[in-house]
């Protein structure tokens, strides 16, 4: 991968569940790291759900090999949150490449 091609600035958080005095359990996330990716759009949809009108799309991030980085964090670029669906290392390459898909709270 060319350094180049990294031209997105994404952040990464990561879950962290914390409990209070009667036992409720509430998960925030806390910003892991701020890195360079490479973006990639794949599909993207307007959808009628619960009579309330969505966008969904899918993009795929390229990021360098040595990010630290699980199925349970979140990305966020473009002041949007992506939930990770899939993370496919790449050694040849020395590149990580994760599939999100948009979470729409």
């Amino acid at each position: 991968m060319r350094a180049g091609l990294l031209t997105e600035i994404i952040e990464i958080y990561s879950p962290s569940i914390t409990s209070d005095e009667y036992g409720t359990q509430d998960t925030q996330y806390i910003i892991k790291q701020k890195t360079r990716a490479r973006l990639t759009h794949n599909s993207g949809e307007r959808k009628n759900e619960n009579h309330e009108i969505v966008f969904n799309s899918n993009k795929t991030f390229e990021l360098r090999k040595y990010i630290i980085i699980d199925e349970l964090d979140r990305i966020k670029w473009n002041d949007k949150y992506f939930r990770i669906l899939d993370i496919e290392p790449n050694r040849q390459n020395q590149e990580i490449k994760i599939n999100c898909e948009i979470i729409n709270d």
